[in-house]
């Protein structure tokens, strides 16, 4: 959406009340995002004797553009003499630009169940082909005048540059063993434990560009860039287990019930580097009738390294409940509760691999000067610990439709009535 807020206020009154000058403000700003993904799957089956044998491909791409509104509005604020019937000072900022996050997931599965008289023993294998990129473009400019109706003197206009492409691949190998027990008739249990391990490293593009500019005209013209890039190497990894158990009940022939538990626990271990690198140059005019000497062109020049180290755990303790009934032969209603439990412990530790200690050199009319930075003002290496348990309960609704022996109709995931975004149709086609 987009909002606007203006605002006049009117000030310096005379001795009869009527104000001498005002200012007006105005200020909009925009947020967008647009959404989209695309998902396909095939599977091929087979059985053999008692076995099950199945393959089956999957393949998930998601987008998002987010506009951000810290990064997409538009600013104007101007001083106005009204005794004078003239302007004063005015500032006028301008950013636009979207932040563009997506995924691309291919996921070879294999999967085989064992039946036995009350007894089913399952295991999936499944080994993920992971591409993420995270790209930003923003542009900025901002102009500051002291005589807004002489704009060409006393002034001081600005203009930015983010950009960012910070793109990862790997892979994710995961492997699930089930075993599905009938007490009797009315009642199941089902129990799983699985195991995943996963890495991604930044692609060699992956990078950062800032640049700034900034021109100055009063007593005299001073025009200064900065350039920063920053160059990003290494990856993430996890490693983890997740065990745990659903029992199911059928109660009557119109009512069911459900409920389990589970313990995931991953373990991190991050290693990441960036690389910075700096150069401000100024260039500074006296613009009098001696400029020559007075005028100097400055070059600075510094960058630093920095390792990222992250290790840590989270555990996290599932328990979900959930109900079914059977309204009418065809039709279904489903009540569902989960309340999770989630516990972090991470260790973040900053590390300086390489300092190169900024250089500063001045060109003047009679000399070249080099300025260095004091050794002692070489920053520290840092170390964060981060602890939290974190609560959650999320409820979940869901209505399904008969409508021949052969096909149904399920709606899903509609906890949020008010939200549609969620919202899952499923339909099931039954082949004897």
């Amino acid at each position: 959406g987009e909002g606007q807020v203006n605002e006049v206020n009117w000030g310096n009154p005379d001795s009869l009340g009527v104000y001498r000058d005002k200012t007006v403000e105005t200020e909009i700003r925009q947020a967008f995002d647009a959404y989209s993904n695309k998902d396909f799957y095939i599977g091929v089956g087979t059985y053999l004797s008692n076995l099950r044998i199945g393959l089956g491909f999957m393949r998930e791409t998601m987008g998002l553009t987010y506009t951000d509104p810290d990064n997409n509005f538009t600013y104007n604020f101007i001083y106005e003499d009204i005794d004078n019937d003239s302007l004063g000072f005015q500032d006028t900022i301008n950013c636009a630009g979207d932040n563009v996050y997506g995924s691309t997931e291919n996921e070879i599965i294999l999967s085989g169940w064992l039946d036995k008289e009350r007894l089913a023993l399952g295991m999936d294998v499944r080994y993920r082909m992971l591409s993420y990129t995270d790209e930003a473009f923003i542009l900025g400019d901002e102009a500051y005048y002291d005589y807004a109706e002489h704009p060409d003197q006393d002034y001081t206009k600005a203009a930015s540059i983010d950009s960012s492409m910070m793109s990862e691949s790997g892979s994710r190998i995961s492997l699930t063993l089930k075993a599905f027990y009938d007490y009797n008739d009315y009642a199941q249990g089902r129990y799983y434990f699985g195991f995943h391990t996963q890495s991604t490293n930044y692609k060699d593009d992956a990078m950062a560009y800032n640049w700034t500019g900034r021109e100055e005209i009063y007593d005299d013209y001073t025009y200064d860039t900065t350039n920063t890039w920053t160059y990003y190497d290494g990856g993430h990894s996890s490693m983890g287990f997740r065990v745990g158990t659903k029992q199911l009940f059928e109660v009557s022939d119109r009512f069911k019930l459900g409920f389990g538990f589970f313990w995931s626990r991953a373990s991190y271990d991050d290693s990441t580097s960036a690389r910075d690198t700096s150069v401000i140059s100024q260039v500074h005019d006296d613009t009098t009738a001696f400029d020559t000497l007075f005028d100097y062109n400055e070059t600075t020049w510094e960058s630093e390294t920095w390792s990222t180290l992250r290790e840590g755990s989270a555990n996290v303790f599932t328990i979900p409940v959930g109900v079914e009934f059977n309204l009418t032969e065809t039709f279904v209603f489903r009540l569902g509760a989960q309340h999770e439990i989630t516990k972090n412990n991470i260790t973040t530790t900053h590390v300086l691999d390489d300092w190169q200690p900024w250089i500063t050199k001045r060109e003047t009319y009679f000399e070249t000067i080099y300025t260095y930075e004091d050794p002692s003002a070489m920053p520290d290496s840092t170390e964060e610990i981060s602890k939290e348990t974190i609560p959650a309960t999320n409820y979940y609704y869901g209505v399904g439709w008969r409508v021949t022996d052969n096909f149904q109709l399920d709606l899903m995931g509609f906890n949020d009535l008010t939200d549609m975004t969620n919202w899952r149709l499923s339909a099931t086609f039954h082949f004897d």
